[in-house]
């Protein structure tokens, strides 16, 4: 089948509700989780419609999609054109693809895959590209403030805001970049706040969420939805007793509005799922001192720990470890955010040395493939006060005289 025809069924498809490829890509992967397969082949067809021309990863999840809601000879067509276009993929092997496999065409498909081995075996084991050199770091503001303990960062681009968290005053402030002026939003009297843990704005739906750990044992715990413009409470969900102790250490919101919360204590993730009242454990870690999460997908996220990364499948809970090229150290990651198809993570160095780096992942997700330094001399308070937004990455310094800076690393 030609490309033409390809594209003509894709304009063909279903137009199921969505505002971009990236939405549809989420909803699709979701829609498989649930098993709902004629829904998950509608948002694939859709992701690839919105989305960048030929794109490699979009074009798989159709012929992932076509393949489990009963269109093998379909997702035979996209399995060639991925061949042909040298795009390794593990159709020879998934269960997925089992009718797939088993059409009278399938043995030409099967050895244009073979063919690209030798290729996807080279391109492996090639050494990774040196680390550029360090990107232009600049102030994004300072401000006066007194003495705190920073337990998470969060930029609002509508208001042009930096919310920041101050972890044993039990509150959280505004800076302005317009003023320059910090000045309190909630405290723990208005929004029952135990010690602040960590915190993440949902831009689409302008929620503010912060977890909170009362501290001694077993400490109760809980995660707060603020309105972000006003800082009002509306609502908080506690940890049921009976999960207790647990030790929250940092927040992450997904595309689809569900709130993930890492638990060091128990080494679990605990979610909220949109429109849900309740936090549940979504997954238990197998890791040694987790510390930070960045969830890539509605279903999928990563976890840093002592010894390196691992990704989570939410649907499955299975855990797998990320592996990395030669050279590259992922030890050391006391924060994580996502940003694009990337990680930005704060790396520790020597002493309380601290350095950004991003970290390009394969499109699968299971391995790192590059590492560019960003910012080679970060201070320690990078790792419990930092943000993704927009364009670039953001942290907490310390500049003279007492005050603080908002330092912005360019992403692009």
């Amino acid at each position: 089948m030609t490309l033409l025809l390809v594209l003509s069924l894709i304009a063909q498809a279903p137009a199921p509700d969505c505002a971009d490829w990236r939405e549809c890509r989420t909803k699709a992967f979701e829609a498989a989780s649930r098993q709902e397969y004629e829904a998950f082949h509608d948002l694939a067809w859709r992701a690839v419609q919105k989305g960048p021309p030929r794109d490699p990863d979009l074009m798989y999840l159709v012929a992932r999609s076509q393949a489990l809601s009963g269109r093998p000879a379909d997702a035979l067509v996209m399995l060639r054109r991925l061949a042909e276009m040298k795009i390794p993929t593990d159709a020879v092997s998934s269960d997925e693809f089992e009718r797939v496999r088993a059409l009278p065409g399938w043995a030409d498909v099967a050895a244009l895959l073979d063919s690209r081995k030798p290729a996807l075996a080279a391109a492996e084991a090639a050494p990774p590209v040196p680390p550029a050199a360090p990107n232009t770091v600049e102030d994004a503001l300072r401000f006066d403030a007194i003495s705190f303990v920073a337990a998470g960062l969060g930029y609002d681009a509508v208001s042009r805001r930096f919310v920041v968290g101050n972890r044993d005053a039990r509150k959280l402030f505004v800076v302005d970049e317009g003023s320059r002026r910090a000045n309190d939003l909630v405290g723990a009297a208005s929004a029952g706040f135990y010690a602040i843990a960590g915190l993440d704005i949902d831009p689409r739906r302008g929620d503010l969420w912060v977890v909170s750990v009362e501290e001694g044992q077993p400490g109760a715990a809980a995660a707060h939805r603020l309105q972000l413009v006003s800082g009002r409470l509306l609502e908080t969900l506690a940890v049921p007793a009976a999960l207790l102790p647990v030790r929250f250490a940092d927040v992450a919101v997904t595309d689809d509005g569900a709130v993930l919360a890492l638990d060091t204590a128990g080494r679990r993730i605990f979610r909220a799922r949109f429109g849900g009242h309740a936090l549940e454990v979504a997954a238990t870690l197998d890791v040694r001192d987790p510390t930070s999460l960045a969830p890539s997908t509605a279903t999928a996220v990563y976890v840093s720990h002592a010894g390196g990364l691992v990704s989570v499948d939410l649907a499955s809970k299975r855990v797998s470890e990320i592996t990395a090229q030669d050279s590259i150290d992922l030890s050391g990651l006391d924060r994580i955010r996502m940003s694009g198809d990337s990680l930005v993570a704060v790396q520790r160095g020597t002493g309380d040395s601290r350095r950004i780096v991003r970290l390009g992942v394969n499109s699968r997700g299971t391995r790192v493939v590059s590492s560019k330094i960003l910012d080679a001399a970060a201070p320690a308070s990078a790792a419990t006060a930092a943000t993704v937004a927009g364009d670039a990455f953001y942290y907490l310094s310390a500049g003279a005289s007492g005050e603080k800076v908002v330092k912005r690393v360019p992403l692009r």
